[in-house]
């Protein structure tokens, strides 16, 4: 199945559907499977994803930053296998949300800020069932494109 910026790609889910539940967790973190969209507008167009399983005190909660690629990455357009595709229950009419896992990177004279291009969260908004995915044609994107540098 292919994916771009133009084909429905929103972040628009129901007040309610900011609770996902991932198929595999995200790689590196398989034990991640329940997660939840938070976001505060002075932050956009990054959002968290912060773990709903925490440990004693809610700032132990793992959390990333997120970010949708629409309107942020010229021209990505991705391949996602068949058996993604099948695992999240995807058909053409569903709707679905991708996001992208942002990292920050503190330098000596100021900060980066990349994002991974190559593994975005792919999520049923119907479903709201996700995976952390590598996409069929990784070797067109970068796992750290820069997205901001001061």
């Amino acid at each position: 199945m292919k994916l771009d910026q133009d084909n429905a790609i929103t972040m628009e889910m129901p007040k309610d559907a900011h609770k996902i539940k991932l198929v595999r967790g995200l790689l590196g973190f398989s034990e991640l499977r329940e997660m939840e969209i938070v976001y505060d507008e002075g932050e956009l167009p990054f959002m968290r994803l912060r773990e709903t399983q925490q440990g004693p005190t809610k700032e132990e909660a793992l959390e990333f930053f997120v970010v949708e690629p629409a309107g942020l990455i010229d021209n990505y357009s991705i391949r996602i296998s068949e058996d993604d595709v099948e695992q999240l229950n995807i058909s053409e009419s569903d709707g679905t949300c991708l996001l992208n896992i942002v990292t920050i990177h503190n330098t000596g004279g100021g900060r980066v800020v990349t994002v991974n291009l190559v593994a975005p969260l792919l999520i049923n908004k119907k479903t709201l069932k996700g995976k952390q995915v590598i996409i069929e044609n990784f070797n067109e994107y970068s796992p750290r494109h820069l997205l901001y540098e001061d």
